[in-house]
């Protein structure tokens, strides 16, 4: 074994030089990752650099051996965050999936609700859901544009009756995303 004196930076350098390679192969034994398993083994020379003493003989071993624990550690953080990840995303799924059911269920009575209101109503009111304005309404129509006016108040007024306030404003809301 090389005797290094952890005090000199040259000497740290050195040993540095000496043993970077071959523990960043060793730790790609356990991580998949390059990049992974040479920052695993910078931190490892880091922690030597601050200790700098303690080491004697068993320097080399205790290089391997800090480098295979530190590489243990990643793996066990690393299947910790995918674990959460992994648990994130299934209650994302299924906050989208109940998100999506109720957003249908309210558009399926809002449907059957805009059904029941008079033709002439309906028709002037889904005009308006689909972004025209009244004076576009009027002319298509050919209606002034106070009966337009009119009728589309009408519409929500029985929409507010047969739906809720709450169920209508949701619907109003979705129509502008």
């Amino acid at each position: 074994m090389q005797n290094f004196n952890l005090n000199s930076e040259k000497s740290f350098r050195e040993m540095f030089s000496a043993y970077y390679v071959s523990l960043v192969n060793y730790a790609c034994t356990f991580v998949s990752d390059t990049d992974d398993a040479e920052d695993i083994v910078q931190e490892v020379f880091v922690n030597v650099w601050e200790r700098k003493d303690g080491f004697g003989d068993e320097f080399k071993s205790y290089l391997f051996r800090s480098v295979k624990n530190r590489c243990l550690n990643f793996l066990r953080d690393s299947a910790v965050k995918k674990k959460r990840l992994d648990e994130i995303q299934e209650e994302t799924v299924e906050f989208d999936l109940n998100h999506d059911m109720i957003r249908e269920e309210v558009y399926q009575k809002l449907l059957e609700t805009l059904n029941t209101l008079p033709p002439q109503c309906k028709k002037i009111y889904q005009l308006s859901l689909s972004g025209m304005k009244a004076f576009e309404i009027a002319q298509e129509l050919n209606l002034s544009v106070e009966t337009i006016k009119a009728q589309k108040k009408r519409a929500k007024k029985l929409l507010v009756t047969r739906l809720g306030r709450i169920s209508y404003i949701l619907f109003v809301l979705s129509q502008n995303l």
